[in-house]
């Protein structure tokens, strides 16, 4: 019977499929004794897998929880019972249960450490899941404890330079964002985006707490550090346009580029500020992106405030010259 849901599932009658596995795993409840309790456990985690697959989280968490309870106490089943416990973890964060979740996570990476050590690759990517939980349920610190624990192992299970190393600074980055730490974000985004500066993502989020702070100092008065973090900042939005293939990144960097030009004219550098502007008309991308882009209708409402400002900066430079005059 349960060759014949094997059959049934793979040839996609995936409903006749569980309903053969159920039948059969009631008659192998019926006379337990006669059968290996792992690979009864094994058949409802085929079951929950099934059930899962067809969307039916509720009843496939029970499935799980069953195989659980059936090795729970097994010698030598601790790495099983920790991938089952993952697998529960995933289903009930895909529920909204997060602290059920979390609890489960633990006990997952409490018998992976078990069997594997504290160091093991899996621990560092089971860390990174956690971490991620606890990012979504607003435990920031926490989250930074985890994500270091796995970008530790993961620098020295691949390099500095992997791909999975920038991925996790960058996740640290996001969790100390969100906690407040900018300094520390902005590190962790700078790592990641020198270890793939193709990554969008990574890019937007190194501008973001830039530009942040930036104005941070813009606010406190001290155009210097504003100035500095800002052309930062830029040459960020600079290597992203350059390697994107859409126009949105050329028109914040334009946006940032008056920006720019705005905070040499508070600082009172009016010379400084008009060239900045000029700057950005005398770019050869300018007028060819500005009129590919305008071609799509959510975008007019953005050219409308770049043109804006551009008059605006206009008025600027016939000042200067009267000046001059």
């Amino acid at each position: 019977m349960l060759a014949w849901s094997e059959n049934s599932y793979n040839s996609g009658n995936q409903f006749v499929a569980i309903e053969r596995m159920k039948e059969a795993l009631s008659i192998i409840h019926e006379s337990l004794d006669d059968f290996d309790v792992e690979q009864v456990a094994m058949f409802h985690r085929r079951v929950g897998q099934m059930l899962l697959d067809i969307g039916e989280r509720d009843t496939a968490l029970k499935e799980m929880e069953v195989s659980v309870q059936l090795l729970q106490d097994r010698s030598g089943a601790d790495l099983m019972v920790s991938k089952l416990h993952d697998t529960i973890a995933k289903i009930l964060q895909g529920m909204g249960r997060h602290a059920d979740s979390l609890s489960h996570y633990h006990r997952a990476l409490a018998g992976l450490v078990k069997q594997v050590g504290s160091e093991h690759a899996f621990v560092g990517m089971l860390k990174n899941e956690i971490g991620q939980l606890k990012l979504l349920t607003a435990d920031y610190e926490g989250a930074v404890a985890d994500f270091s624990c796995a970008l530790e192992i993961a620098e020295r299970e691949n390099g500095p330079h992997d791909a999975r190393v920038a991925t996790l600074h960058h996740s640290r980055g996001h969790a100390y964002y969100k906690a407040g730490n900018r300094l520390a974000a902005m590190d962790d985004y700078t790592k990641a985006v020198a270890i793939q500066p193709q990554e969008e993502e990574f890019g937007a989020s190194f501008v973001t707490v830039l530009r942040e702070l930036s104005i941070e100092k813009e606010k406190q008065k001290d155009f210097a550090a504003a100035l500095a973090y800002l052309e930062e900042c830029i040459k960020s939005v600079e290597t992203i346009n350059n390697s994107s293939d859409h126009h949105a990144f050329f028109f914040v960097l334009v946006d940032l580029l008056f920006t720019l030009g705005d905070l040499h004219k508070k600082s009172n550098n009016y010379e400084a500020a008009t060239k900045e502007y000029m700057n950005i008309l005398s770019r050869d991308d300018f007028k060819s992106c500005w009129e590919e882009f305008g071609l799509e209708e959510e975008n007019r409402q953005m050219q409308r405030v770049v043109a804006e400002r551009l008059r605006s900066v206009g008025d600027l430079y016939l000042t200067l010259r009267q000046d001059y005059e």
